[in-house]
């Protein structure tokens, strides 16, 4: 085994990512673009440090403007906010309880055709790595891990909110009492803690998180068994895994800007490498691993 330090290396994810690319491209593409889209912005499930939040963003100028617009003295919040007896019409609640009731039916789609495309997905890069070969149906064939894969994103997302809500009460607090009093010390104070105090924090447990998918889907745990195994090689670690995600993560915005199609094949490169970095970090037989002795270790 590796350290986690030296095992997620930025280089290696790359080289590895594309030389396994151009092995079997059509079952790393398809899988990176299902998991995109499902997961909502990537097939890393997470794993890059990209989408935590511009908290606390504030404007420098000394004016309430840079906060969103006038508020004006005279505390007519219905102004502010626009007409609201709009919602008072029945037809009107109808509609957005139908909108509200398709959202969370799409949304629950969402996380379960995740849960049962993540464990192929990252089986099919294990089969790669080990054999140096695999197929595109691979992709479907984690059908045992797919009940513990949705309970580790149930699991997952209860932490992250549970987390956010903590993190970023105090600030929060601050902010939301600055903004009923008009105070733009206090909303610039609530600002600063949100970022200064709630960032890091969600940083920290993103990271201590974010190996827990690799867990379920190779090492066949349950959702608080891989809770542990990732928190574990977090432990210790967690400054190189947020090197590894951010300039993963910028990797991917140069994707995003090759006409937005290229990121699908830059995350699957990522993904690909991150598995690598898992398997070597908690495995001691990489020398027998047929892609590895073909494109070597580096």
């Amino acid at each position: 085994m590796l350290p986690v330090s030296a095992a997620f290396s930025v280089s290696r994810a790359v080289s590895h990512g594309w030389a396994a690319l151009k092995r079997e491209p059509v079952g790393l593409l398809l899988g990176a673009l299902i998991l995109s889209v499902v997961e909502g912005g990537g097939g890393g499930g997470g794993n890059n440090l990209g989408n935590l939040g511009n908290l606390g963003e504030g404007g420098g100028s000394g004016d309430t403007s840079a906060l969103g617009g006038d508020w004006g003295g005279n505390g007519d919040w219905q102004q502010a906010f626009g007409d609201l007896g709009g919602f008072e019409d029945p037809a009107v609640l109808g509609v957005m309880a139908i909108a509200l009731s398709c959202a969370c039916l799409l949304q629950l789609v969402f996380w379960l055709a995740a849960s049962f495309i993540r464990p192929g997905y990252l089986q099919l890069h294990q089969e790669l790595l080990l054999e140096g070969s695999s197929s595109p149906g691979r992709l479907f064939g984690g059908s045992a891990q797919f009940k513990a894969m949705a309970m580790w994103k149930l699991l997952k997302a209860v932490i992250g909110l549970g987390v956010t809500v903590v993190a970023l009460a105090p600030g929060g607090g601050l902010l939301a009492l600055g903004l009923v009093q008009e105070t733009e010390p206090l909303v610039f104070g609530g600002a600063f803690l949100m970022a200064a105090v709630g960032a890091p924090v969600l940083i920290y447990v993103h990271l201590g998180l974010m190996l827990g998918a690799h867990a379920v889907a190779l090492d066949d745990l349950g959702p608080l068994d891989a809770l542990e195994r990732s928190w574990d090689l977090a432990q210790g670690n967690r400054l190189p895994l947020l090197v590894y995600g951010f300039v993963t993560g910028l990797f991917h915005i140069v994707g995003l800007l090759l006409c937005c199609v290229g990121v699908i094949g830059t995350v699957a490169m990522i993904d690909f490498g991150t598995t690598v970095a898992y398997l070597l970090a908690t495995r001691d037989d990489h020398e027998t691993w047929r892609f590895i002795s073909q494109v070597g270790l580096d």
